[in-house]
């Protein structure tokens, strides 16, 4: 059985089972305080899942209530739930095996250490390092090639200030909110925790906790999942100018207006 039909029949039978979200009385958002900080990571969750295309296809094949009623909106909370909370399962030694050849992470401690470098510094520091080089050189503006970067070397001197990253910067300088690429280093830490979920560096209990730091964090920089998206998306660029197309079309599915399926569309970033 192939993970997408192991998916519908997920989808399928929590739609069954489904039950109520919210006081029964508005059919326009979801409340649910343990899945909301998951949300953050949900772009890594889709991708597991096949893609923006593999994943929605699922949700009219598998469930009963049409969109436009508490009834819908309780299934597709059940679903997210199954989804997106700690979607990664029974494949410990694959999850340590990604953590440590991509993250050099193989003891909880090494985890612990990198989550909080990803929620307190991560890439956004070598981001603000390049805005302050092209604001001190004139902006939009700068002329990267004559900017003496060995002025800057006390300040940050790592991979990611090199001139191209620099020239990156530049070339989407008004595409970035004021929280720069926060959303890059906040997505990877929520996905980081459920892989260490997974690998049983941690438990649940401690994950939930850590994935409720992050939702703190993304509420205090970004107003909405438009806004936390593009940062993520211009974060993943920034770091390795990949041009593999498939994030940015998730990211655009899971905030389509029209994409009824979609609960990024029932559970704002922040709830007025």
């Amino acid at each position: 059985m192939n993970l997408r039909t192991k998916v519908l029949i997920s989808v399928v039978c929590l739609a069954f089972f489904a039950s109520s979200c919210g006081d029964g009385s508005d059919t326009k958002t979801i409340k649910n305080d343990k899945l909301h900080p998951f949300l953050l990571g949900g772009i890594y969750a889709v991708n597991g899942y096949g893609g923006a295309d593999d994943f929605f296809e699922l949700f009219p094949q598998g469930m009963n209530a049409k969109p436009g009623n508490q009834a819908f909106l309780s299934e597709l909370n059940e679903i997210y739930e199954m989804l997106f909370i700690f979607p990664y399962k029974n494949d410990r030694l694959g999850a340590r095996r990604e953590l440590s050849n991509s993250w050099d992470i193989d003891s909880k401690e090494e985890f612990l250490e990198m989550a909080e470098y990803l929620l307190t510094e991560g890439h956004q520091k070598a981001y603000e390092f390049c805005r302050k080089v092209l604001d001190e050189n004139g902006g939009e503006q700068a002329d990267i090639s004559n900017i003496d970067l060995a002025k800057y070397a006390s300040e940050y001197d790592g991979r990611l200030g090199r001139r191209q990253n620099i020239q990156f910067v530049k070339e989407n300088y008004h595409k970035f909110s004021s929280a720069g690429i926060k959303a890059w280093d906040i997505a990877r830490y929520v996905n980081n925790v459920n892989m260490a979920c997974c690998a049983e560096f941690i438990t649940e209990t401690e994950g939930q906790q850590l994935v409720a730091k992050a939702l703190v964090e993304a509420q205090k920089q970004y107003q909405d999942w438009n806004e936390y998206w593009n940062d993520f998306n211009l974060g993943r660029y920034f770091w390795g100018g990949d041009d593999d197309p498939t994030f940015s079309k998730i990211a655009d599915t899971l905030t389509d207006k029209q994409n009824n399926y979609s609960i990024y569309n029932y559970m704002p970033l922040i709830n007025h």
